[in-house]
């Protein structure tokens, strides 16, 4: 059993946050999901075991690595979800697998579980009294911050339109931004009118001069240079290298 910290996500938040995640691709075709690489396995976990049995998607997926033997630590499962404990459970009787070993699932479990189903599914049993707390403790924790982010954002969107509202009123300042803004839209349409009756003409034009300019220094640069194939052949054929200096 684990000790759980109040300061780490719970299965709960955990849960949302899949579940939005999931929300974010509606409309869209998901990718498939692809199997874990070697020495990896395919985990799963379930709030109630009655989603098993109604073939609900899970809370949470993920990957997790075996020990180089082939079994399960189940640490890993327990840390990646903020779990207290975590139980198997059997794809074939839909009942709770116990560990033998306190810590571990033997690789012929995990080859007997994962099986059927490509994955391993896990349960939580009934959390402690200490870790309700916690957890509960965190939640009316976020509830009461989000509470009071939402008061203090409330009231600056208020403070923030009242000085709108003072400045439109005895100032020019909304006036004045109209205008730049209003200016910026007209020298962007001037922009692209310009480029729309002279943006060809411009292209070609600076594709004769770099054109030009690279025909320029290749000429100044082939009357320094002797090109001399037939020589340079033989010379690689000799040396090994192009050069025509002996």
């Amino acid at each position: 059993m684990r000790n759980v910290s109040i300061c780490e996500r719970t299965p709960r938040e955990h849960a949302i946050y899949e579940q939005i995640a999931r929300e974010s691709h509606l409309g869209f075709r998901q990718p498939p999901r692809l199997p874990p690489p070697p020495q990896w396995v395919t985990v799963k976990f379930y709030s109630h075991i009655y989603k098993i049995r109604q073939g609900s998607a899970p809370d949470m997926e993920g990957d997790v690595m075996l020990t180089k033997s082939g079994a399960l630590d189940v640490r890993q499962v327990l840390n990646k979800w903020g779990l207290e404990e975590c139980v198997a459970i059997d794809p074939m009787r839909w009942t709770p697998v116990y560990r033998t070993r306190e810590n571990h699932l033997s690789p012929l479990a995990v080859q007997i579980l994962s099986e059927i189903s490509g994955c391993i599914m896990f349960v939580e049993p009934t959390a402690s009294k200490s870790t309700t707390r916690k957890r509960a403790l965190r939640e009316a924790t976020e509830m009461v911050a989000h509470s009071i982010t939402a008061f203090f954002t409330l009231i600056l969107m208020t403070i923030l339109h009242l000085v709108v509202s003072f400045l439109a009123r005895y100032t020019p300042f909304v006036h004045w931004s109209s205008e730049v803004k209003r200016a910026w839209r007209l020298e962007a349409a001037s922009r692209a009118y310009f480029m729309n009756l002279y943006g060809r003409t411009m292209n070609i034009t600076w594709g004769i001069v770099l054109f030009a300019t690279a025909t320029f220094w290749l000429y100044m640069t082939m009357e320094h240079i002797q090109l001399a194939p037939k020589q340079r052949a033989w010379n690689w054929a000799r040396t090994g290298s192009f050069t025509l200096t002996h």
